[in-house]
């Protein structure tokens, strides 16, 4: 029976599921409408100091709407430390869980303050793994253990592997393009080396997790195969007692032999001496 705790964990997990894709839906609908009316994806890399969602140094209007929503969302996000205390699993100082819950904020908030580029892509790309993680840590919450589990840090690791791609495209269009460099450059270019240098850390953990995660898994199934194995062999094991009680054989005559040959040779082959003797006695009892 799941405890008070299990239930609201995967209600509130639920619920992030639901609203990550409510917001990645609204960023979505705002960033190809600007996009079909700009017919320009500049803007999605490099936001300019000039535009109309810009002046002033930070972000307004409608197009920044939604990463107003993200941004509080991660206030709401803190509450993921809040249930792994009170399930037990919180160790020490709590490690990744409270560092990146804790810098995400003051991330977020730059994105506003800063009008930082490249935030848009930020956050359709974090609201899509969101949407996937909330929903494992639901079914898991409610006893499920679902097998794409690994898939969870492999997205993780595919998102951050994709922002420093578009960096590099940020980076060439402020420090190479003549007219966005005659206008100032792109917006909130040290928010985004501060995103850059927390995505990096954020990058080593989950390929170190993804690591573990693979070691795990390949014990687990040495485990199986060996119990699979042992499994097989006990009941071979079951079948050569059988054996030696029809033929009156004694276990310390035929057993050894048998055993020995048999873990080096298939069920089909019967030619080991101990096979041979119990054969024979069996034989000879019968007629």
């Amino acid at each position: 029976m799941r405890s008070p705790s299990q239930t609201l964990f995967a209600y509130h997990n639920l619920m992030m599921s639901a609203f990550s894709l409510l917001m990645f839906c609204g960023t979505a609908w705002v960033f190809f409408g600007r996009l079909s009316s700009e017919r320009s994806a500049h803007f999605a890399f490099c936001e300019s100091a000039d535009s109309a969602f810009t002046s002033g140094g930070s972000a307004h209007g409608a197009y920044y709407f939604w990463a107003y929503v993200y941004y509080l969302s991660k206030y709401v996000e803190l509450l993921d430390t809040v249930f792994l205390a009170l399930k037990g699993k919180l160790v020490g100082w709590g490690g990744l869980n409270v560092y990146h819950h804790s810098l995400v904020v003051f991330m977020a908030w730059l994105w506003l303050d800063c009008a930082q580029s490249l935030q848009h892509i930020g956050i359709l790309a974090n609201t899509a793994v969101h949407v996937v993680m909330y929903a494992y840590f639901c079914l898991q919450s409610l006893g499920h253990s679902p097998r794409w589990k690994p898939l969870v840090t492999q997205m993780q690791i595919v998102q951050f592997v994709f922002s420093f791609l578009c960096l590099g495209v940020n980076l060439h269009i402020h420090f190479a393009d003549a007219e966005t460099m005659a206008s100032g450059g792109c917006q909130g270019q040290k928010a985004l080396l501060f995103n850059s240098a927390f995505n990096c850390t954020l990058l080593l953990e989950f390929v170190a997790i993804c690591g573990r995660n693979q070691k795990q898994a390949a014990a687990q199934q040495a485990v199986q195969a060996a119990s699979t194995a042992f499994s097989r062999e006990g009941k071979k094991a079951a079948a050569v007692q059988k054996a030696l009680k029809s033929a009156g054989v004694g276990k310390t005559a035929a057993v050894a032999p048998l055993l020995s040959s048999s873990s080096s040779s298939s069920d089909d082959e019967k030619s080991e001496p101990g096979w041979t003797t119990i054969q024979r006695k069996a034989g000879k009892r019968a007629q």
